[in-house]
């Protein structure tokens, strides 16, 4: 207590104060060793001079749960204690502690040496003077040098000390002899535990004595009777010792043979000839045996034994050699396993095996299929969509191009330049072309969309609608002109003057159009390719119209018209020159054989080649449409390209007759002819979509028909742009399906749980039956599938503005 009490002795002075905080039972020392100095400590702690705290206690609130020492409750108990008593104390403080030596006793090193740092960092902010104390049998051990180093190299001083208590010690710096103290206490209990490892080894090394000399003997005890309970058959001989001959009942069963009959007459005559030959190279049994042999080494090998009813046993065997101490042979102990049921599992387990890998490859062979068809399937898909692309490519050029009459006219009136009678030609007649590119782009989009449509829907349905065969050929012809163009190809039409209108599906005829085109192009390198239309014949309900694509091309041998029109068939003398997959024929056959008709081909080689095909229409003239044609679902497995169902909505009111509407392919809603601007019941629209560009495209196509327009990001914005105060609320909403943060369909529920109920109208790339019914069953009033253009958007919206009038205001 010496050291402790002299340190914290100061305090006897009416400035000086003391933080102690230290086990219990050395708490209670220093207080009666204080106390015997008549130091008042009563008064000293009520005044704040004296702080006593139980180390311990102070240790786990540290720790709080944790193996690491918390600096926000450090500084709120050891801090705090050391603020609080220099607020009341201007002299010096005086701080003891022991928390590092408890967490040091305990083996946690890394946080005793955590504590050490946040006391410098203290100490450095601080008037206080720090007095730690440990104590060294906590760090007895070799592998607790480093951490003591650690605790050493906190301190200022060192006073190395043995015993539990501190006495009196020098103040100058003492790491070394601490540090071989260390060494020393660490030495001493290293010895003490090798002595009494040295005696533990001992006794151990005595009881196993004893308790092997006693298995030993139990095991020659029990030797004969393990034997004879072994399922192993055991024989063994010593060579002319009848004394050391044994065989176990194992044994004698397996062979069919009793011990007597096997001491006196032997057991090989139970092995099968055939094996008896065969190992008599190998074991040491068969004396009467040629090429019989004494091996010194163990040999293994599987033979059978003849039973008395004729039954074979088969057993895996095994002979070892029995030495003298010389090393002679002296005998043999041979074992026999019976493994009949083993040779039988694996004769079945080969059968199995050889079951499981005719199976493996027929599901091989069927997986090749099933990847053969999905490879079919996306080559059909990629051969369908490239041709529209290409139309789309060439006439984007032809636009390019035009940008540069148009920008030179610009100019022109930019510089103050008078405009010339051929510059007015010039620009009409290349606003009529770009009108008429950015009709066939319109077309190539339709003929695209169709074809997604297709694919969600996993079916083809032929429409029934009004059309002119002229204009679909006619729209064709646009869609290619430009490429026909580069590649100095004459492309032409020969249709009739009178009026042709069907009912049919226009779009299905297209396609087939399309592909024997893109198929004329790539197998003419010069001259022309003419597209004609003839009534074949005129029945009642219905006409019969055969198309003709005819090119001055390469034409085709006998050899390549044979399974022209098979999937991936292709001309075998043009394939390397022009490429292409082989679809476009095939699924052309199919597309004209769902509308009533047959396709063939009329050609030579070098001569060009004529395709033609025939197509059944619905007479207009007596009544037209589904009723009349007989379109409906049609479902075509091999063609590849599906065609979705109608989508179901929510009924609207019908828009004024001056507005003509007709279904798209997609089953949203389309108009003819243009919106003209106005004021109406929807004067502010809530366009919902996380997409830049489609943001901006919804943001122009309803702004330039007189609309206000608000954008919201997702789900969540646009609750909040609903919700807020300071924002117009929306007449219509568009609602983008697939958002982040919150999707279209889950912000649509919201609005309806909330009592929102102004029109939905949802926006998705997804175009199956199931996504448009389960929209609208949560609450969306119209469904619009991508890509959406400028009319079907307007006239969705003049619906509504048609629904408002008749029903009521609408908004939110």
């Amino acid at each position: 207590m010496g050291v402790i009490t002299s340190f914290v002795a100061p305090i006897s002075k009416s400035r000086d104060a003391a933080i102690i905080i230290a086990h219990k039972h050395r708490l209670d020392r220093v207080e009666a060793a204080l106390r015997s100095r008549n130091i008042d400590l009563d008064r000293k702690r009520l005044c704040g001079q004296v702080t006593l705290l139980d180390a311990e206690a102070v240790l786990d609130s540290l720790l709080s749960g944790t193996d690491r020492v918390v600096q926000a409750r450090f500084d709120e108990l050891i801090l705090g204690a050391v603020l609080n008593t220099a607020a009341v104390c201007a002299g010096n403080i005086f701080a003891y502690g022991e928390l590092v030596d408890i967490l040091s006793a305990r083996g946690e090193f890394e946080a005793a040496i955590e504590l050490e740092e946040m006391w410098e960092r203290l100490l450095k902010r601080q008037r206080v003077s720090l007095l730690c104390g440990y104590d060294m049998k906590n760090f007895r051990e070799e592998s607790d040098y480093d951490a003591f180093v650690k605790v050493c190299r906190t301190h200022t001083v060192v006073a190395p000390c043995l015993s539990d208590e501190l006495h009196d010690v020098v103040v100058e710096k003492d790491v070394a002899i601490a540090l071989l103290q260390q060494k020393a206490l660490a030495l001493e209990t290293e010895v003490a535990k090798r002595k009494a490892a040295e005696m533990a080894l001992h006794d151990h090394l005595e009881l196993l004595s004893s308790r092997a000399q006693r298995a030993l003997e139990i095991e020659r005890d029990h030797y004969s009777t393990l034997l004879s309970m072994l399922p192993t058959g055991v024989y063994g001989c010593a060579f002319g010792e009848d004394e050391e001959f044994y065989v176990n009942r194992r044994f004698c069963e397996l062979v069919g043979r009793s011990e007597e009959e096997i001491r006196i007459g032997g057991w090989l005559d139970a092995v099968s000839p055939e094996d008896r030959r065969r190992l008599a190279s190998m074991w040491p049994f068969c004396d009467d045996e040629p090429g019989c042999v004494r091996s010194l080494v163990p040999h293994q090998y599987e033979y059978t034994l003849i039973q008395a009813d004729g039954g074979a046993t088969w057993v895996a065997g095994e002979t070892a050699p029995l030495m003298t101490e010389q090393g002679d042979v002296r005998g043999y102990v041979h074992t026999i396993v019976d493994i009949t049921d083993l040779k039988r599992a694996e004769s079945e387990r080969l059968e199995a095996r050889q079951a499981a890998e005719e199976h493996q490859r027929h599901r091989a062979e069927e997986a090749e299929r099933n990847k053969q068809f999905q490879d079919q399937w996306i080559d059909s898909l990629c051969h369908e969509l490239r041709n529209p692309l290409n139309g789309i490519y060439g006439n984007m050029d032809l636009l390019d191009q035009g940008l540069k009459l148009r920008r030179r006219i610009v100019n022109k009136i930019k510089d103050g330049i008078l405009l010339t009678d051929h510059d007015y030609a010039e620009g009409r007649n290349q606003l009529n072309a770009d009108e008429e590119s950015l009709r066939a782009i319109g077309k190539c989009i339709t003929h695209q969309k169709i074809i997604t449509d297709d694919l969600d829907q996993g079916k083809i349905n032929l429409q029934a609608v009004d059309f002119d065969p002229k204009a679909v050929i006619t729209d064709v012809t646009h869609m290619f002109q430009a490429q026909a163009a580069r590649n100095n190809l004459d492309l032409r039409t020969n249709l009739p003057m009178s009026d042709l209108k069907t009912c049919g599906d226009p779009h299905r005829l297209s396609q087939v159009l399309i592909n024997l085109v893109a198929n004329a192009l790539k197998f003419t390198p010069n001259g022309s390719i003419t597209l004609t239309l003839d009534i074949v014949d005129r029945h009642p309900k219905k006409t019969e119209f055969c198309v003709t694509v005819a090119d001055t091309g390469v034409g085709l041998t006998k050899e390549d018209k044979e399974g022209l029109f098979h999937r991936f068939a292709q001309p075998t003398s043009t394939t390397i020159e022009c490429g292409g997959s082989g679809l476009g024929l095939f699924i052309s056959k199919g597309l004209v054989e769902l509308m009533g008709g047959k396709i063939w081909v009329d050609s030579a080689k070098g001569e060009g080649s004529q395709f033609h095909f025939t197509f059944l229409g619905d007479n207009v003239n007596v009544g037209g449409g589904q009723e009349a044609g007989g379109g409906g679902e049609v479902v075509v497995g091999e063609v590849g390209v599906p065609q979705p169902q109608p989508l179901a909505k929510r009924p609207l009111p019908q828009r004024n007759a001056s507005f003509a509407s007709t279904a798209s392919s997609s089953g949203s809603t389309s108009y003819d002819g243009d919106i003209p601007m106005r004021e109406g019941k929807i004067r502010h629209i809530l366009v919902v979509e996380d997409n830049d560009i489609n943001q901006r495209i919804m943001f122009r196509t309803l702004t330039s028909a007189g609309y206000t327009v608000s954008i919201a990001v997702n789900g969540v914005d646009a609750l909040s742009h609903i919700a807020s105060p300071q924002s117009t609320k929306p007449d219509l909403i568009f609602m983008d399906i697939q958002m982040p943060v919150m999707d279209g369909l889950e912000c649509t529920k919201e609005l309806r749980r909330s009592g929102i109920d102004v029109p939905v109208v949802g926006l998705s790339g997804n175009a199956r039956g199931e996504h448009v019914e389960n929209a609208l069953a949560i609450g969306m009033d119209w469904y619009l599938t991508k890509p959406a253009g400028r009319k079907e958007v307007l006239e969705v919206v003049r619906r509504f503005e048609v629904e408002v009038e008749e029903g009521g205001d609408g908004g939110c």
